[in-house]
């Protein structure tokens, strides 16, 4: 259901980059001198969400933009 939370697998993929990736930059921005793990995982949810954009790409110019997004 788009806009609804769903429970997903501790080990998914994208849930194990989405955690990392907090991890790193939560380690970035903190100052401390030692750094953050992740001890456990208790639950992951993901929330779907539909969007729509229009995107306009022109190669010969090494141009691309935004022409629109609706969500």
């Amino acid at each position: 259901m788009v806009g609804g939370y769903e429970n997903i697998d501790v080990n998914d993929e994208g849930a194990q980059n989405a955690l990392n990736f907090a991890v790193v930059e939560h380690n970035k921005r903190s100052n401390n001198m030692f750094l953050s793990q992740v001890a456990e995982v208790v639950g992951v949810e993901r929330q779907p969400y539909q969007c729509e954009f229009t995107v306009l790409v022109v190669p010969w110019r090494n141009e691309t933009k935004m022409l629109g997004q609706k969500c």
